[in-house]
């Protein structure tokens, strides 16, 4: 049996607004930096990145436990599409992944 409050958490309006203007701001944020901030921005970019990316974690691993439908459905693996998508724009990971001394 699942977790229904943990259901109703991740189902509540203001969850699903709170991820979608996170996600916009994920698709775009990165070629924000690149046009209008300066390099000492890109920490500031990079830690919110790596929160968009703890957010999305979270609630991949509170969709599974809440949905028995969730695990390996379609969203399923688009929200993990769009976790792994975020790993090119975090230079504190994408650096250490393809070895770039930092």
């Amino acid at each position: 049996m699942r977790n229904k409050k943990l259901e109703n958490l991740i189902d509540h309006s203001l969850m699903i607004s709170f991820v979608t203007l996170i996600t916009i701001y994920a698709l775009f944020i990165d070629d924000v930096r690149v046009l209008s901030f300066a390099v000492s921005y890109d920490t500031f970019v990079y830690a919110s990145i790596l929160c968009i990316m703890v957010i999305y974690l979270l609630d991949i691993i509170i969709s599974s436990i809440a949905k028995n439908e969730y695990i390996f459905s379609f969203f399923f693996w688009a929200d993990i599409f769009c976790l792994l998508s975020l790993v090119p724009d975090c230079a504190w990971i994408w650096n250490n992944i393809v070895g770039v001394p930092s």
